[in-house]
C-alpha cells in the first residue's frame, strides 16, 4: 500500500507540473490542454512563417522555416502564446530555379491580397471605416504596444543596469568600504603591469585569423609573461564580420580558459570554438582585466589586443 500511494502522489505531483507548464506548441496540446491553452494565452497564436529556398550547398532549404520556429517558441515560453505548425509561404522569385526551392506564383499572391485582405479594409460601414479591419489594429495595439512604451524602456535600464548598479554599490560599501578597497587595489596593481606583459607565443592558425569562415575551428593557445595572476586577466577570440557601411562588427566573442601558471607563465586555451554561421571573418584576440568585483568591464577599461 505504501508503495502504491508513493506511485499515486508521484503520478499526481507529474500531472501537476505538467498543467501548469502547458507545451506552446499547437500539435503538441491534448485536446483539454489546448482549451485551456487557448485561455491562458488569451487567444493569442504565433504562425511562424518562412520560405524554402537555397541557403548555399551546407544549409538546408528549411533553414527560414526553423529560425521562424525556434524565434517563436523561445517568445512564447516568456509570454505564454501558442505557436502553430510552421507554415512555408513567399515567393523568391530570384532563386526559384534551385532545387528544392517553392515559390508562390504571383497569381497566388495577388489572389490573398485580393479575396483576404484588401477586402476586410474597404468593407466599410455608414460611418466610413470597416469594424473588422479596426478590429485587428485594435488587438495588435493592444498586444504589441506594451513592448514599445516608455515603462518598458525603463523597466530595462533598471533590471539591466540600475539593479546591478546598487547591488554594486551595497557590496562596496559593506564591512567599512573592504571590497572597494580591494578593488581600488587591484586596479592600482593591474595599471601597474599592464603594459610590460609579454605574449611569450601565439598559437592559432593565421589563415583563421584573417579570413575565417563557416566550419572553421577556431583553436587556439597564448602563453603570456607577467607578475599578475592568471585570476587577473582574461582572454578571448573576437569574430568580426564587415556590416552595411563596411565598418567591422563584433558578430562574436569565445573565452579562451586558463589552463596553468608557472612562475610568471601563464597558459591559456582555446578548443572546439567552431564558426557556425555563413559569412567571410575576421578574427582577434584580445586581453582585459578580469575581477568579479567589477561591475562590467567598462569600469576598468583597460584592453590590449594581441
Amino acid at each position: 500500500m505504501k508503495r502504491i500511494a508513493i506511485l499515486m502522489a508521484a503520478l499526481f505531483m507529474a500531472m501537476c507540473g505538467y498543467a501548469q507548464n502547458l507545451p506552446v506548441g499547437w500539435e503538441e496540446l491534448t485536446s483539454p490542454d489546448f482549451v485551456k491553452a487557448v485561455e491562458k494565452s488569451e487567444g493569442v497564436c504565433l504562425i511562424p512563417m518562412g520560405v524554402l529556398e537555397k541557403h548555399g550547398p551546407h544549409l538546408p532549404l528549411g533553414t527560414d522555416v526553423y529560425t521562424a520556429r525556434e524565434i517563436s517558441q523561445r517568445a512564447a515560453q516568456k509570454e505564454y502564446c501558442i505557436v502553430y505548425p510552421y507554415y512555408f509561404v513567399g515567393q523568391i522569385f530570384e532563386a526559384k530555379h534551385q532545387p528544392g526551392t517553392v515559390a508562390y506564383s504571383t497569381e497566388l499572391i495577388y489572389k490573398m491580397l485580393e479575396e483576404e485582405i484588401i477586402p476586410v479594409y474597404f468593407a466599410k460601414n455608414s460611418k466610413g471605416y470597416s469594424p473588422e479591419w479596426i478590429q485587428f489594429i485594435k488587438n495588435s495595439l493592444a498586444k504589441i504596444t506594451p513592448r514599445f512604451t516608455m515603462k518598458r524602456q525603463l523597466d530595462d535600464y533598471i533590471s539591466r543596469f540600475y539593479s546591478k548598479l546598487e547591488e554594486s554599490g551595497a557590496k562596496m560599501k559593506a564591512d567599512n568600504f573592504k571590497a572597494a578597497k580591494e578593488l581600488a587595489a587591484w586596479k592600482d596593481k593591474v595599471a601597474a603591469a599592464w603594459d610590460s606583459i609579454e605574449v611569450v607565443s601565439l598559437d592559432i592558425s593565421e589563415a583563421v585569423l584573417n579570413h575565417a569562415q563557416v566550419g572553421d575551428y577556431c583553436d587556439g593557445a597564448i602563453c603570456l609573461n607577467t607578475n599578475l595572476g592568471i585570476e587577473d586577466i582574461g582572454i578571448e577570440a573576437v569574430v568580426t564580420m564587415l556590416d552595411k557601411n563596411n565598418e567591422l562588427e563584433v558578430f562574436e566573442t569565445e573565452a579562451f580558459k586558463p589552463v596553468k601558471a608557472e612562475d610568471s607563465r601563464l597558459y591559456f586555451q582555446l578548443k572546439n570554438f567552431r564558426i557556425e554561421r555563413a559569412g567571410m571573418f575576421k578574427l582577434g584576440i584580445r586581453m582585459f582585466p578580469k575581477n568579479e568585483l567589477l561591475a562590467n568591464r567598462q569600469s576598468f577599461n583597460y584592453v590590449r589586443w594581441i
